[in-house]
């Protein structure tokens, strides 16, 4: 009886620990993959904002384009991949994806040579990732920034993709523990 006992415990206690090291590691390697996956998102953003800055010019004190980006997917209608810039806070340019809409008036303004990442509520209520970024051109006191924004779908559906492999890799992972804390155990003590 003694020994049944023992091994119970043993496999009761082995199992919560595997349990809570699975629970554990997968928020942790969850967190680190969204981070990943908004810096990797992010970072392609702010090439097509490096893009249009390099297309901006100063024309008789306004700031004007001599060339829009071919991105496809900054032409279709209201496709959540939208481009602004404004001067002093004031939008002078704007994708064609953007139809009659304008981005909402962000409260994240960056600051000169400041480059800024965040999640937005779009102009059909969609949920945007935004890159916005603030230079100065030469010529020109004011300051001129620029968005570039791209569905949260995107990053949310690789998210769930990750999960779902992680989810599944670790409950397997964890049932073959188990099952050798259960052998070890029943071998180990003769139970």
């Amino acid at each position: 009886m003694f020994s049944r006992s023992v091994s119970l415990r043993l496999i009761l206690l082995a199992t919560a620990w595997i349990v809570a090291a699975s629970l554990i590691g997968g928020v942790v390697l969850t967190r680190h993959f969204r981070t990943h996956v908004e810096n990797s998102f992010d970072f392609g953003l702010l090439r097509h904002v490096e893009e249009l800055l390099s297309y901006a010019e100063l024309v008789d004190d306004q700031v004007v384009l001599t060339q829009r980006p071919t991105d496809p997917s900054y032409l279709r209608p209201l496709s959540g991949w939208y481009w602004e810039i404004a001067v002093n806070g004031k939008v002078v340019e704007r994708s064609r994806s953007l139809w009659d809409e304008v981005l909402p008036a962000s409260t994240a303004i960056p600051k000169r040579g400041e480059t800024l990442g965040y999640f937005y509520v779009g102009p059909l209520g969609e949920r945007l990732r935004v890159v916005a970024a603030t230079y100065s051109l030469p010529g020109h006191e004011g300051d001129v920034t620029i968005y570039f924004t791209g569905p949260a779908e995107v990053i949310e559906k690789a998210l769930d993709e990750f999960r779902e492999t992680l989810v599944m890799s670790l409950a397997l992972l964890g049932l073959g523990l188990i099952v050798a804390v259960v052998l070890q155990v029943i071998l180990g003590l003769g139970a």
